[in-house]
């Protein structure tokens, strides 16, 4: 038998979710590392394939091995204290202490000789005598049948749970070796955001996912699926199936459903990109120009395909809001103020916007270093924008990308702006802020911002227009 601090429990599963959280986060962020370098069509050649099939087929896989390990380490851990509770002693802070309790057994047995003994002696006319001494042995007498209670309850409790430690450490002792074989080949540069990968002994992953408990496995094509706007839900026979929905939409956020039983995602996909088409002018198709009138006459096409309720089985239904959306032709017009669609930045992690920021970073019409601070936000006009700022040879030098600004013309999307700063001269030379609007040729700020006043109020220049094209990089 064992000594039990559930305290000390409660504190060790508080310790060990906090280092598995942290681990979670890298394994996300390599993850997506692996993903990305493995759907990178830019890389060409035999040896980049090989390489790229490599990666996706390991390390999305290895590394959804491991968060599992470590959900079902915290998993275990808070069940066997929540049964403790139930079946035990419900307290907080409960010890148990098998030892100890065998010598309140011990102590029971001795009590209840002490009472008999005492009941001997004990006569009529004595019985006041003796009430002090009766009345300490029914409160030890008490307590010892309480001991012995939870001691009992504790013996079955812990033959009902037999060997549970001896299996949970194995799981964490695995996930930790299984963690420090990704940590010792794979690389993070702080100044970029990325990660560096390399080929893994994948044993050590193996014997972890033989200790993970086996799921239940879902057929999801058998089922209806339908899509609220925020989650699917899956029906059989017209009835909710609340197990199936869960792994469902569990799948769909590990990335782990395949093509046929991923119907319902991948039709919100298709819709996307005809969206998007329509958006540029675009059938969706033949990649043709097309009227405003074509694309609303494909969108009203869409609207009674799903409104006429045509588009039945387990694929996405629509919602109201959305089907609304498509007959105003919202989607068409208010997609054209933010260029490509780019999320709410201010809404994003710290790591999320580095990792967009690195990305839009390549794009740029001039070299940005490493070394550049960078600061992402969604400002109050509505738009989002990336700065990247950095010194060189005394000038300050900063980047904006930015999707479409209030009064900009419709078609204009994601831009960058160059701006430099050079500063005054203790002689009397003037600070000057420029923008650049060709190769090395530069204009004031002032004649930047007079442009873009115009603009909005309608009175700009031809001159003043070509200087805002020029001066707005397209990405």
């Amino acid at each position: 038998m064992s000594r039990i601090d559930i305290a000390e429990l409660t504190e060790f599963l508080h310790i060990l979710k906090k280092s598995n959280d942290e681990a979670r986060t890298m394994l996300k962020n390599i993850q997506t590392a692996a993903e990305e370098y493995a759907t990178d069509t830019s890389l060409k050649g035999k040896a980049v394939t090989t390489s790229q099939t490599y990666f996706q087929e390991t390390y999305p896989v290895l590394c959804k091995t491991l968060i599992e390990a470590l959900n079902e380490s915290e998993d275990r851990l808070e069940q066997y204290i929540r049964e403790f509770g139930e079946q035990v002693d419900p307290s907080p802070n409960s010890r148990v202490d098998a030892q100890l309790l065998q010598e309140f057994m011990d102590r029971l047995a001795e009590i209840k000789r002490k009472q008999e003994d005492l009941l001997l002696r004990m006569s009529a006319g004595t019985g006041t005598l003796y009430e002090g001494q009766q009345q300490s042995l029914r409160t030890q007498f008490t307590d010892a049948i309480e001991q012995e209670n939870i001691l009992e309850r504790y013996i079955a409790f812990e033959q009902s749970h037999a060997n549970f430690f001896d299996s949970l450490s194995e799981l964490i002792y695995r996930a930790k070796k299984a963690i420090q074989e990704l940590t010792d080949h794979v690389t993070f540069n702080s100044q970029t955001g990325t990660y560096g990968l390399e080929k893994l002994d994948t044993t050590r992953f193996e014997v972890l996912q033989e200790l993970l408990p086996k799921k239940k496995k879902y057929h999801f094509n058998e089922y209806e699926i339908r899509y609220n706007g925020t989650t699917h839900i899956l029906l059989k026979n017209g009835i909710v199936d609340v197990e199936a929905t869960n792994a469902y939409n569990e799948a769909i956020k590990n990335g782990e459903l395949d093509k046929v039983s991923n119907q319902a995602t991948e039709s919100a996909e298709v819709i996307k990109a005809v969206v998007a088409a329509l958006k540029k002018g675009r059938d969706p198709i033949t990649g043709q120009k097309i009227s405003k009138e074509q694309s609303f006459g494909i969108i009203a096409g869409l609207v009674y395909m799903y409104a006429g309720g045509r588009y039945k089985g387990r694929k996405i239904k629509i919602p109201k809001s959305a089907l609304e959306s498509l007959e105003n032709g919202k989607v068409f017009k208010e997609k054209k103020t933010s260029g490509t669609e780019v999320p709410n930045l201010s809404s994003l992690s710290e790591k999320q916007q580095l990792k967009l920021a690195n990305k839009y970073k390549k794009k740029a019409p001039i070299s940005i270093p490493d070394d550049a601070k960078i600061k992402a936000q969604t400002k109050k006009a509505g738009y989002e924008q990336i700065s990247y700022k950095w010194k060189e040879n005394g000038i300050t030098y900063e980047v904006r990308w930015h999707t479409r600004t209030p009064g900009a013309p419709e078609e204009q999307g994601n831009t960058f702006v160059v701006e430099r700063k050079i500063s005054g001269t203790a002689d009397g030379k003037a600070k000057i802020r420029q923008i650049l609007i060709g190769d090395n040729k530069w204009i004031n700020k002032s004649e930047w911002q007079k442009a873009i006043d115009d603009r909005k109020n309608g009175i700009s220049s031809p001159e003043q227009n070509k200087i805002l094209s020029y001066g707005h990089w397209e990405e």
